[in-house]
């Protein structure tokens, strides 16, 4: 299982071209810490890390370029108590809806990866 969106992700750099430094001199206020948005359609987010106990579970969320997750582009820690009863879902589809319900997920959609049913 994973989890399919679009996500931005800020960059932030220093831009210490001569460029700049000629820009300012000329009375040019020109920035040096330069902030980016970059837009990736359709990234993929996985559950990579979980750890934890019936009271907590820890995870980290990987947020991946595409489904070949060959480019991890950034990743996240959440934590959560736990259904541990025994009518609790799995703990990995635990996690999938725990980050579903946060703000930034709420338009990611399911994908099943090969060999899973739903």
């Amino acid at each position: 299982m994973a989890l399919q969106q679009n996500i931005n992700i800020n960059i932030e750099y220093n831009n210490s071209s001569n460029l700049i430094q000629k820009l300012n001199d000329a009375g040019v206020n020109a920035e040096r810490l330069v902030t980016k948005t970059i837009v990736f359609n359709n990234a993929y987010l996985k559950v990579t890390d979980i750890f934890g106990t019936k009271e907590q579970i820890d995870f980290n969320l990987g947020v991946f370029k595409d489904n070949t997750k060959s480019t991890l582009l950034d990743s996240y820690h959440y934590s959560f108590k736990p259904d541990s009863s025994d009518n609790g879902k799995n703990i990995i589809k635990q996690c999938y809806e725990y980050v579903k319900k946060l703000p930034q997920y709420l338009d990611s959609v399911d994908i099943l990866e090969s060999g899973q049913t739903v």
